[in-house]
Formats: C-alpha cells, sequence, structure tokens
C-alpha cells in the first residue's frame, strides 16, 4: 500500500510540475498564421498584430472556465496598462462547448477592452496546440513563441515589462 500511495503523490507532482510550468517546446517556435473576424467586426491577423515591431499577448479561453473567469480580467489589466506602441492582446474563444453570443456577453460583462474573436470551428485553436484553457501566449515580432503560460504569472510580467527594450 505505500508504494501505490507513493507512486500515486509522484504522479501528482509531475502532474503539477507539467501544469505549473510553461511548456519549453513551445518557446521560440514559429507561431502559426491565422486570421479571423472579431467581436466587433474587424478583420484581424497574426502578421497585423505583430507588425511594425509589435508583440502579441494571446490568450485562449472559454466562458465557462474557471480559470478564464480570473485569468481574463488579469490581460485586460495588462491592455490596459500597456496601451502602447509596441504590444497588442487578442482573446481568442476556444469555440469548445461556447457560442459567439456567450463570448460578447462574457465580454460586455467584464468589460474587456482589447479585441476579441470567437474561433466558430476551432481551427485556430487547433493550429496553436491547444489542449486546456486558458492558454497565453507572448509572440515577439518575428512571430516566433517567446513564452507560453496558463495563466497570469510572474514570469509573464517580467517578459512584458521588457516588451520594447528588445
Amino acid at each position: 500500500m505505500p508504494h501505490k500511495a507513493l507512486a500515486f503523490l509522484c504522479c501528482l507532482v509531475l502532474v503539477a510540475a507539467a501544469i505549473g510550468n510553461p511548456t519549453p517546446s513551445a518557446a521560440a517556435q514559429e507561431a502559426p498564421s491565422f486570421e479571423l473576424e472579431s467581436l466587433q467586426g474587424e478583420n484581424v491577423s497574426l502578421q497585423e498584430l505583430t507588425a511594425d515591431g509589435r508583440h502579441l499577448l494571446l490568450v485562449f479561453w472559454t466562458t465557462w472556465c474557471p480559470s478564464c473567469r480570473k485569468t481574463m480580467p488579469q490581460v485586460n489589466q495588462i491592455a490596459l496598462d500597456s496601451s502602447r506602441d509596441d504590444l497588442s492582446v487578442l482573446g481568442i474563444n476556444a469555440g469548445w462547448n461556447d457560442s459567439r453570443s456567450k463570448t460578447v456577453n462574457f465580454r460586455d460583462k467584464h468589460e474587456l477592452s482589447f479585441p476579441i474573436g470567437f474561433d466558430h470551428n476551432s481551427r485556430i485553436t487547433e493550429k496553436f496546440g491547444i489542449r486546456g484553457v486558458p492558454s497565453l501566449f507572448l509572440i515577439g515580432p518575428e512571430n516566433r513563441i517567446r513564452y507560453l503560460s496558463y495563466g497570469v504569472d510572474n514570469q509573464l510580467l517580467k517578459l512584458l515589462e521588457r516588451v520594447g527594450s528588445d
């Protein structure tokens, strides 16, 4: 019995480490190109959002996800604090068991100020290999993924502070 408990504890530690730490293999990979219509009716694309030396903070989320309900206001605060020319922010609802109308309601209820898109058939979500939400990507102006996290963490905040000084 103690061996089973120890094995179970080891598995829990490994799972917690995997969830709590960014995926190193994602860093420095080229971000998949995408284009979609925002809830505001504007066409947005990776190339447009990273043009002119801008970084992109891209967050995949859903309205029903408890962690997303915490993360989206934090991302909104980042967008408000960094209303500058060197950072774009975009939220993409992954479309899993969700709807455009629920996404609009969530955006309005939480007064999100940054562009939000709805991935109707999860094509973009699949291109990025999203398995869980929230998933946040910091993408550099060269369209390379610089960082991946599963929430707003200290390392992401430090990287965002350095954006513009690269």
